[in-house]
């Protein structure tokens, strides 16, 4: 029997000097590698791992990711490691891109409660629980 042969694709020539060749898929590169930090974060946080997700977090950001859920994630492994200042900046950005993402609200209120900010904590916590209590009546 005969071997098929793999169709290799053939290489692009390398552009003359001073010519520039356009990226491919370089719009979707970005949120391709922000994804695989995004995900990388959340399973280093699921583990326990808070400044390996932090890491990967901070690459997931630095390739074009703007989810709240980004910025909640990483504010939640800085409050695993007693960074609670750094935590509620996290948790600030979170809410303005998404003002009704609640989860940042709750994950707020634990770091304001840990950094002595009890009036900051108690609103965050009530603003949360009656999103909670909306959504279980509906």
């Amino acid at each position: 029997a005969l071997l098929k042969r793999k169709r290799v694709p053939k290489r692009r020539k390398s552009p003359k000097s001073g010519e520039t060749r356009p990226r491919r898929g370089s719009s979707s590169s970005g949120t391709k590698y922000s994804n695989v930090y995004f995900a990388r974060g959340i399973a280093y946080a699921s583990s326990g791992q808070y400044a390996k997700a932090i890491k990967n977090f901070d690459e997931a950001a630095r390739h074009g990711s703007g989810r709240a859920s980004l910025f909640n994630n990483r504010g939640y492994a800085y409050h695993m490691l007693g960074q609670y200042d750094r935590a509620v900046e996290d948790f600030d950005k979170a809410i303005n891109l998404e003002p009704r993402y609640f989860a940042a609200y709750k994950n707020r209120s634990w770091s304001y409660r840990n950094l002595g900010l009890a009036v900051e904590a108690a609103k965050d916590f009530q603003r949360y629980t009656d999103y909670a209590r909306s959504q279980s009546a509906g």
